[in-house]
């Protein structure tokens, strides 16, 4: 029996520079220009008055940082001391190259968020075999039992100026706010690996494992996963083998504390307004809880409603179902060679996505009742029923479908002109199918050829080695897929959506090569991206 006790500590630390943060109280005092009526230069009109109101635009939100909440349109200067060395600059908005560095350097901070990630993991193990007391046929069994314990904490701290609610984004309602949040997990393990049978005609081996974990969040609660898996091989250098698993995967850290930020919803999107209310079979009824017959939103709003995006501490766990069969192939009469392939089926429920605050909206009055996790997201005006603030961001939405083959060919060669090896991995992704409408979880889409899921990716390799010289070359090859931003869905009956649509298919070649003068001198190079192969088009306007 062996033994492991362990304990881990880390730590991340991130400043984020933010570089021109605009100060509204100094943008407006400097946009409140007047002439000095004693030199006649145009100047700050709080230079002159200290006392002075500041007007600022009617669009601004009525944080607490305004004099007159009620009254809107006026601020208190927060950030500086009017008068006559206040530094205001004047700023006339009109014209070619107006601003001057003078101004700039007036209404203009850099400011710099904090971030801090913390890590206390500490692990046991105990692992061994059963030869003391007892062997199967193939031999004895192997086991290991352990107990895992881990912390994380995150930490953001928002710079100084953005809680006054005196940037533009504050202004607006949409102030960065800071957050922290921690949660611990402890779990206990398990493994058996059962050598059934072994060095027998038609039976050369015959092996079944499984293993379970039981976990408890103080977020996510407890939670059970297992595996189990076989690997049968009649000879012939032939292994057949085959998985059964469940997993879970709760959320982490940032999924749940991350920084809410700033925010937009488009207004004519709003689903209860008379041009988008009879979209929907259950829409019209349920909007009558928030709007008056009739409701309009143009006759309210004309630009975007601020909100929030970011993390959610309400989360649930992802569950997982996964399915796996195939073979490795090692042929007595080909020495060297080695073939594997594993076809594989994952299905995920309560996925952790972002739902963008358009589609939450819909959902809430979408769906067959108000009573849903949506509808507290979106707030509206008690008398007008307008929205006025939304969430948005991470949320447990539908299903994952994924399936695929991995496939892998190794051949080592060694002969009177050196050892070669040769290597090819890949991977053909079959169906990728997304289950994300929040009314309707039958309606699936295929992402199965967009950005990042590509039908094909193969890694291929040969490398070649006499004495003390070697040389290789590795090639990537990615099938062609939609551009970054681009998706199946809006291809469906509209296939000339955009162009360029497709990145096109890549080949990616490195090259390597080393030298050892010595057991202590060697010496190497390589070429990335031999043939200068271009990246993708990272977006399209």
């Amino acid at each position: 029996i062996t033994y492991e006790v362990s304990y881990n500590y880390g730590r991340t630390d991130v400043n984020t520079n933010n570089i021109n943060l605009r100060l509204e109280d100094r943008f407006y005092a400097a946009m409140d220009a007047v002439e000095d009526p004693t030199t006649g230069e145009i100047v700050c009109r709080t230079n002159l008055e200290p006392n002075a109101v500041i007007p600022v635009s009617d669009f601004t939100f009525p944080y607490p940082v305004f004099s007159d909440p009620n009254a809107g349109g006026f601020t208190d200067a927060v950030s500086f001391t009017p008068g006559a060395n206040s530094g205001c600059v004047p700023f006339n908005p009109l014209g070619l190259n107006s601003t001057t560095q003078a101004y700039a350097d007036f209404v203009y901070v850099d400011a710099v968020d904090k971030s801090k990630l913390e890590q206390n993991v500490f692990l046991a193990s105990l692992a061994g075999t059963t030869s003391a007391w007892f062997s199967l046929p193939g031999g004895a069994m192997g086991w290991a039992v352990g107990y895992e314990y881990r912390e994380e904490k995150s930490e953001f701290i928002v710079n100084e100026f953005e809680g006054t609610g005196n940037t533009w984004d504050g202004s607006n309602g949409n102030a960065v706010s800071g957050i922290e949040g921690e949660f611990d997990v402890s779990e206990f393990f398990f493994e058996v690996q059962a050598p059934i049978l072994a060095d027998m005609k038609f039976a050369e081996l015959l092996e079944v494992t499984f293993a379970g974990r039981l976990s408890d969040y103080s977020t996510a609660g407890k939670n059970e996963s297992w595996s189990a898996g076989a690997r049968y091989s009649p000879g012939w250098g032939l292994t057949l083998r085959g998985t059964w698993a469940t997993a879970v995967r709760a959320p982490n850290i940032g999924e749940l504390f991350s920084p809410q930020q700033p925010n937009f919803f488009a207004f004519q999107d709003d689903p209860c307004s008379i041009a988008n209310i009879n979209a929907n079979a259950n829409r019209a009824r349920n909007c009558q809880q928030f709007v008056p017959d009739g409701y309009d939103i143009n006759d309210f709003i004309t630009a975007g409603i601020p909100g929030v995006t970011g993390g959610n501490p309400d989360l649930l766990p992802e569950e997982a179902e996964t399915y796996t069969i195939g073979l490795v192939w090692e042929p007595e009469f080909i020495l060297g060679l080695r073939l594997i392939v594993d076809y594989y089926e994952t299905e995920i429920e309560g996925a952790i996505d972002a739902l963008d605050v358009e589609r939450i909206a819909e959902a809430c009055v979408d769906l067959a009742s108000t009573d849903n996790q949506f509808c507290p997201l979106i707030q509206r005006d008690p008398t007008f029923g307008f929205i006025t603030d939304h969430r948005s961001g991470q949320i447990n939405l539908g299903a994952f479908d994924v399936s695929g083959v991995d496939f892998g060919f190794n051949y080592s060669l060694e002969s009177s002109f050196g050892f070669w090896l040769f290597g090819i991995t890949g991977t053909h992704l079959l169906d990728f199918d997304e289950f994300q409408d929040p009314v309707d979880p039958t309606i699936s889409t295929s992402r199965k050829g967009e950005f990042g899921y590509p039908e094909w990716i193969v890694n291929a390799s040969i490398n070649w080695s006499l004495d003390r010289f070697s040389l290789g070359w590795n090639g990537r090859f990615e099938d062609s897929q939609l551009l970054f931003g681009l998706t199946n869905a809006q291809f469906d009956g509209n296939p000339d959506f955009a162009d360029p649509s497709q990145s096109g298919s890549a080949w990616v070649h490195d090259f390597n090569f080393n030298v050892d003068f010595t057991e202590k001198v060697r010496l190497y190079a390589g070429l990335n991206n031999a043939f200068d192969r271009k990246p993708y088009l990272g977006a399209l306007t």
